[in-house]
Formats: structure tokens, C-alpha cells, sequence
């Protein structure tokens, strides 16, 4: 993807009323909750509700997640312009409306009227725009990064690179909108939530009655058993441990609902042959694949299936042709599917188990883990392979293939997952969006 190098220079609201009548413009509504209900309890006013955590949350990272508990607490706190809803379609957050020109390199962003930071601080255009230059994720210095400018207070002036697919781009959780706020790390969002007392093993965010749940009390339990966590009557945890799911149905006070498949993981490899919909439809690879969601992955799995956005060459990160051998396969440390996944795939290359084509350049191999600060520098390695997951909503396929990886990589999908949600029984009214984070409803 080309870089943005020129500054946004002002430009004329009378030449931009002028040009939109070539702008094709969409109006968007809000996420139609029916269809991305968790639960669908009252709630009660003032009510308390906990909910169970297994990593810890660092609010220096916010609003980027870095983990599941991250992305729990930080789906609650912040909000984007745009949002991927539980069927993967783009809908409105913040924006109320979207246009751009013919080549879909111009955008006006239309905020929503009414809406304030949790701080009650009226939300403008220009402090969504000063935030995210804050963080680095607009500007002339921001790599693949848009650039924009407040025309009004409610109207913002984007400029793209023509291959970004803006409003599904804006709704990355890098485009929170957020501000600073004095003698915290926590920066204040549009939720109606603001962070209140917290500790290693606690987090609390309060609404002061602006939604339906007052207060929300994150705990964290890094080594209990989940299953612990509902005999202590635990309102909400969300697994993918079949264990604790069985477990949950053996409780008359608790009800489970599956969240969207969110995750792909992939075998991302030197370059080889592109994925056409000719071998990812053969029925032996399908059939394999079963079997590797079926013995390999311990919590729910399938076979993976469409969309499969990393297969886009618009960014040349694919390169069909040579494929070297592969002698080791690593995955993130601290991922126990991918680990799953890579001993597996290992044990199979060295059986007398026959691989599908797509994967017979595994010989040999050995599965290691890779610390994150290593991931680059392992992937550039010839006869190395990495089994990691990646959202199954891409927001910039660039970007988050790449991953700083100069060498043309080659993606072998292989299987999807998701979490189930365990909760009370006439809990509080929870949502969830395309990436599969429930959240609990706020004021709008």
C-alpha cells in the first residue's frame, strides 16, 4: 500500500458542497441489536454486575487490545466511527453518515448529533482528530494512516489510499475515539463508562446511570479453573473450554450463547501457490482440515471457511511460485490453539500420515514457540513457518498480514474458532459485534 505523504491542506466548504453531487452517499443506521443480542435480561437500575477475566489489562495499551481481557474492558470504555456488526456487515458507531467521491479516495465523515465523551465533554470533530494524531494513527507520519481535518464540528474531511475500504478501516479499535485524561493512563471514551478504582485483580467502571448496568467490576483470575469462577457465582465469562461450557449446562442459574466464529488461524509460509477457490474447495483438504479442527483444537473449531480476505494481492503480499521446505513451525507463546495447531501439524509431517499439497512443503518439522518482540525476525527466516490467528473481519489486510515481514508470505487457511459467553440467567441486555466481544449495552 503507497504511503500518504502530502498534508491536508483546508479546503473550501463551498468547493466540497460543490463536488458532492458526485459523492455516493450512505446513510447508516444503528446495529440491529435483535440480531446481536447475547442476552437479552432488563438489567436493574444501580445493578452490579462481575465478570471474569484471565489476562491482565494494561490501560497503557488502550485502546489497542493486546489480549482477550484487553479487548473485553477496552470494547466497554471506547467507541469507533463505524462498527462491524454480528453478521460481518459495516454499520454506523459514532458517524451517522458516510460519502465519498468516485474514487473512493475522498471521504465526509458525519458524526452523530448528541454525543459527549464520558467526562460530559461535548464530542467535536476536531478533538476525534486531535486524539488520534495523538496516538499516530493520522497524519503525514503515520504509516498507511489516513489524514484528516474538521470541516464543522460534526463533519470530518478524510483522504485514503483509494485500496483502503474507509468505513470498514475506521471501525479498528486504532481508531477509538478517545481523550487524555489528567493523572491516569486510562483515556476517557464515548461509552458513558469511565474507569474507577482498579488493581492488579480488580477494575471497576461506573456509568453514573447512563446505562443500564451502573457498575461493571472486572475481576481477574489468571491460574482458577473457570469452573471455580461459577460456583462462586461469577455473573459472565466467556471460554472456548469445552469442560466449562459442559459444566455451565449442569447449572440451572446459568444460560451460554456461542459468540460469532472471530478467528481464523492460518500457516503463513515463504511464498507458494495463491489460494484459489480450486484447492480450497478440494474435498480432501476440507476433509482434512475437519480433522485438524476435530483433534487438534480443544475447544470448539471448524474447518475454515470464507471470507478470506488475507488472499488479496492488492498489497503484494502473496507471491505465487517458489515454496521453500519447511523445517520448523512456531506460534506465539502463550496462544494454546496455535500451539495446538503447530504440534499437531508437526506430528502429521512426521507420520506416515499423507499431507494435502497445500502443505506438503512440511518436512521434517519441529514446533517452537515465538516470543512477540521475536515474531519478525523468526518470519524472515527461509524454512520457517508461523501459525497464528487474525481477526476474520480484516479492517487492513496490508497492515495485518505484513507485520513488519519484508519477505512474500503464503497463507494456508486452516481452521475458525470462537468463545462461548456463560452467564446468569435474566442478566443484564449484552451485544456483540463481528469480532466476537460482548460488551454490555450503553446509552444509545
Amino acid at each position: 500500500m503507497r504511503r500518504i505523504a502530502n498534508r491536508l491542506s483546508p479546503i473550501p466548504i463551498a468547493l466540497l458542497a460543490a463536488s458532492c453531487g458526485s459523492r455516493e452517499t450512505t446513510v447508516v443506521a444503528p446495529p440491529a441489536v435483535a440480531t446481536c443480542t447475547v442476552f437479552d435480561g432488563a438489567g436493574k437500575a444501580g445493578e452490579t454486575v462481575e465478570v471474569g477475566l484471565r489476562s491482565p489489562v494494561a490501560f497503557a495499551n488502550a485502546p489497542v487490545p493486546t489480549n482477550g481481557s484487553e479487548a473485553r474492558v477496552f470494547r466497554q470504555l471506547y467507541e469507533t466511527l463505524t462498527d462491524i456488526d454480528c453478521d460481518g456487515e459495516v454499520v454506523g458507531g459514532l458517524a451517522r453518515s458516510w460519502e465519498t467521491n468516485a474514487d473512493s479516495a475522498d471521504w465526509l465523515i458525519t458524526l452523530r448529533s448528541g454525543i459527549a465523551y464520558s467526562d460530559g465533554t461535548p464530542l467535536s470533530a476536531q478533538l476525534i482528530i486531535d486524539g488520534w494524531t495523538d496516538r499516530g494513527v493520522v497524519g503525514p507520519d503515520a504509516f498507511d494512516a489516513p489524514l484528516a481535518m474538521a470541516l464543522d464540528r460534526r463533519t470530518i474531511h478524510i483522504i485514503a489510499d483509494s485500496a483502503i475500504d474507509l468505513p470498514l478501516y475506521l471501525s479498528d479499535p486504532r481508531f477509538s475515539v478517545t481523550r487524555a485524561a489528567p493523572n491516569t493512563s486510562a483515556p476517557v471514551g464515548t461509552s458513558g463508562y469511565t474507569v474507577g478504582a482498579t488493581s492488579s485483580q480488580r477494575i471497576e467502571l461506573t456509568s453514573g446511570g447512563s446505562a443500564p448496568i451502573d457498575t461493571i467490576v472486572y475481576r481477574l483470575f489468571p491460574g482458577n479453573d473457570l469452573r471455580d469462577l461459577l460456583d462462586e457465582h461469577i455473573d459472565v465469562i466467556s471460554t472456548d473450554r469445552p469442560d466449562v461450557i459442559g459444566y455451565a449446562d449442569q447449572l440451572n442459574d446459568y444460560v451460554k450463547r456461542p459468540l460469532p466464529w472471530n478467528r481464523s488461524y492460518i500457516l503463513f509460509s515463504g511464498a507458494g501457490p495463491e489460494a484459489s477457490s480450486e484447492n480450497l474447495a478440494d474435498q480432501s483438504y476440507i476433509a482434512f482440515l475437519e480433522e485438524l479442527a476435530l483433534n487438534a483444537v480443544r475447544g470448539d473449531a471448524r474447518a475454515h471457511q470464507r471470507p478470506q480476505w488475507w488472499t488479496e494481492r492488492q498489497c503484494d503480499t502473496f507471491s505465487p511460485g517458489y515454496r521453500p521446505t519447511i523445517k520448523t513451525i512456531g506460534y506465539p507463546q502463550g496462544d494454546p490453539i496455535a500451539k495446538d495447531i503447530a504440534e499437531r501439524l508437526t506430528f502429521l509431517a512426521n507420520s506416515s500420515e499423507t499431507l494435502p499439497d497445500r502443505l506438503s512443503h512440511l518436512s521434517g518439522v519441529t514446533a517452537q514457540p515465538i516470543d512477540k518482540d521475536q515474531f519478525t525476525t523468526y518470519a524472515e527466516q527461509e524454512d520457517a513457518a508461523l501459525v497464528f490467528g487474525v481477526n476474520r473481519f480484516s479492517r487492513n489486510a496490508c497492515s495485518e498480514l505484513r507485520a513488519g515481514v519484508a519477505r512474500p508470505l503464503a497463507a494456508t487457511p486452516l481452521v475458525d474458532t470462537h468463545e462461548t459467553v456463560i452467564g446468569k440467567r435474566n442478566t443484564a441486555p449484552m451485544v456483540v459485534t463481528g469480532d466476537g466481544i460482548p460488551y454490555y449495552r450503553t446509552r444509545r
